[in-house]
C-alpha cells in the first residue's frame, strides 16, 4: 500500500511539473559558429611544427527544462589545421589534419608539398596563402583568402 501510495504521488507530481513545467530535459542548438585563426592579407609567422591556419565550426547549444536553461554546451565541433613542417630546398611541407570534437581523424590527415620554385601561392581546398619568406625553421606567409573547407549551414 505504501508503494502504491508513492507511485501514485510520483505520477501526480510529475503531471503537474508537465503541466507547469516539464518532466523532461530538452536540448537544442541555437547557432552554427565559425572562427578561423588568421586574418586575412595580415603577415603571419609560424615555427616549424606550428599551426599556421585552423578553421573552427561548432554549434551552441542549450538544455532547459521547465522554461529554464540549466546547461549551455557546445556540439558538433570540427576543426581543420595547416601545420608548417618545414622546408627541404624549394620545396615546402605542411600538414593537414581534421578533428571532430577533441579526436583527430587519422584518415582525413594528409602531407602536403609544394614547389617554392614554380610558385609562392599555396592553395589547399578554400585557402589561399603567399608565402613571404620560408626556412627550415619557420615560415612568414599571408592568408589571401579562406573559407573553412568543411563549413556546414543549417
Amino acid at each position: 500500500m505504501r508503494s502504491m501510495r508513492g507511485l501514485l504521488l510520483g505520477l501526480l507530481l510529475c503531471f503537474i511539473a508537465v503541466l507547469g513545467y516539464g518532466c523532461m530535459p530538452t536540448y537544442r542548438c541555437l547557432s552554427t559558429n565559425y572562427k578561423s585563426s588568421s586574418d586575412i592579407n595580415e603577415s603571419a609567422t609560424a615555427t616549424v611544427g606550428s599551426i599556421m591556419v585552423k578553421w573552427t565550426t561548432w554549434d551552441d547549444c542549450v538544455g532547459e527544462q521547465g522554461g529554464r536553461v540549466f546547461a549551455t554546451y557546445k556540439d558538433n565541433e570540427f576543426s581543420q589545421e595547416l601545420i608548417y613542417s618545414g622546408l627541404q630546398g624549394n620545396t615546402i611541407f605542411l600538414l593537414y589534419r581534421e578533428y571532430q570534437g577533441r579526436l583527430i581523424r587519422g584518415a582525413f590527415t594528409q602531407q602536403l608539398t609544394y614547389d617554392l620554385s614554380k610558385s609562392k601561392i599555396l592553395t589547399f581546398r578554400a585557402a589561399l596563402l603567399e608565402v613571404e619568406e620560408a626556412t627550415s625553421a619557420y615560415i612568414k606567409y599571408k592568408v589571401m583568402f579562406q573559407i573553412a573547407p568543411e563549413y556546414r549551414k543549417k
